[in-house]
């Protein structure tokens, strides 16, 4: 999850973009129905790793990236609401999203 990679991100959507940044590092993308809501058009280019280039699409979407050990779960940063959105693991180590 730490490695640098080069990202080309053009998406209409959070999940949109959080699929293409996991796809690009290599990782499966396991996501419930709520995440569809939340918009996000446009596009990110950078030299970053997975996390940051996540934190970076995530900022200001209400979206926050928690990072435990082989995983980055995106959580709705108020408490209020549902806890897990996407799961991005490594492929085959996804289980099931709350």
């Amino acid at each position: 999850m730490s490695a640098v990679l080069d990202f080309d991100i053009h998406a209409d959507t959070v999940l949109g973009a959080v699929m293409e940044v996991a796809e690009r590092a290599g990782y499966a993308v396991k996501a419930n129905d709520d995440i569809w809501a939340v918009r996000w058009t446009g596009a990110y280019r950078a030299k970053a790793t997975m996390f940051d280039a996540l934190a970076d699409i995530l900022y200001g979407s209400g979206l926050c990236p928690v990072v435990s050990r082989d995983a980055i779960t995106i959580r709705y940063c108020d408490k209020s609401r549902p806890p897990i959105v996407v799961s991005v693991r490594a492929r085959g180590v996804i289980s099931g999203v709350d």
